[in-house]
């Protein structure tokens, strides 16, 4: 599987790949069950930072937005925690249902570019 690098002192983006919303409808003998979610983010970039209350899913470079700056290299753990609030609806009664996921991305590598010069001769 290829994992991508990060550069020290360039900004690294993060693609969650999830979406931070959720409409569902469930048949059930008491009647439609229907379910509506949003989730914000906490994600810790393994370097002590951490960007709270993120509401991008983040994507790739150049559009992504959930981005993060190391300034050091190394072999950092990110980790992102979704937190949900899903509000239900159900014959006449509603309520909401705080769900916390988490996932991991070990050991990402943040490495330092070094260009090597040499004479060209013709």
């Amino acid at each position: 599987m290829y994992k991508p690098d990060g550069i020290p002192g360039l900004l690294t983006y993060l693609e969650t790949g999830m979406s931070l919303a959720m409409t569902e409808t469930v048949n059930s003998p008491a009647g439609p069950l229907f379910l509506n979610g949003t989730a914000t983010l906490i994600v810790d970039w393994g370097d002590g930072e951490r960007s709270i209350n993120v509401t991008d899913p983040g994507a790739a470079y150049p559009d992504g937005r959930l981005t993060h700056h190391y300034p050091n290299s190394g072999d950092y753990t990110i980790t992102v925690t979704a937190n949900w609030l899903i509000t239900w609806q159900l014959a006449g009664t509603t309520g909401v249902i705080p769900i916390q996921t988490t996932g991991t991305l070990p050991d990402f590598p943040v490495r330092e570019l070094r260009a090597v010069a040499r004479q060209i001769t013709r």
